[in-house]
């Protein structure tokens, strides 16, 4: 199975919120990938939103 149909099976049985809660950072609203690691590892498209979600200064 490649990863189109891998993700448009993962996706099928989601309703829409949750297909866009899975597919997007909740700081910017960016899209990432079904399968980017950095994503479903930490739940944030890159670093710096998870600074900023948690309120966390990089200073």
């Amino acid at each position: 199975m490649n990863k189109r149909q891998r993700k448009k099976k993962i996706l099928n049985g989601l309703n829409k919120e949750e297909r866009y809660h899975r597919t997007h950072c909740p700081v910017c609203d960016s899209e990432a990938g079904l399968f980017d690691r950095y994503f479903n590892t930490y739940g944030f498209c890159s670093e710096y939103c998870g600074y900023e979600y948690y309120g966390i200064s990089r200073l």
